[in-house]
C-alpha cells in the first residue's frame, strides 16, 4: 500500500474549510476514506491540474495556519458551491 503523500499548502486549505489538520494527517496515515481525505484528494487534484506548486509538509513542522496566498483561487470555487447547498 503507497503513503499519501501530505503537503502542507493543502493542508492549510482543509483548514480553511474548518477541518483538523491533525486529524486529516491522521486519517491520511491510516489511509482511511472519509469527508476529510475525501477533500484533501479533491483539492490536490485540482491544485496538480492547475499546475500550482505543492509544497511537502515535515513532521516537525507545526500546523498552524499562514498568510493567505494563492490558494483562495483554489479553495474559492469550493466555497461558492458550500454557500449555495447552505
Amino acid at each position: 500500500m503507497s503513503e499519501i503523500p501530505i503537503y502542507q499548502n493543502i493542508l492549510d486549505l482543509l483548514d480553511q474549510f474548518r477541518f483538523s489538520q491533525d486529524d486529516a494527517i491522521r486519517y491520511l496515515k491510516n489511509n482511511k476514506h472519509n469527508h476529510i481525505t475525501t477533500t484533501y484528494s479533491l483539492l490536490l487534484k485540482r491544485y496538480e491540474r492547475l499546475g500550482k506548486p505543492l509544497i511537502l509538509r515535515e513532521e516537525k513542522q507545526p500546523t498552524e495556519a499562514t498568510e493567505e496566498t494563492e490558494e483562495d483561487d483554489v479553495a474559492e470555487p469550493i466555497q461558492k458551491v458550500m454557500n449555495r447547498s447552505a
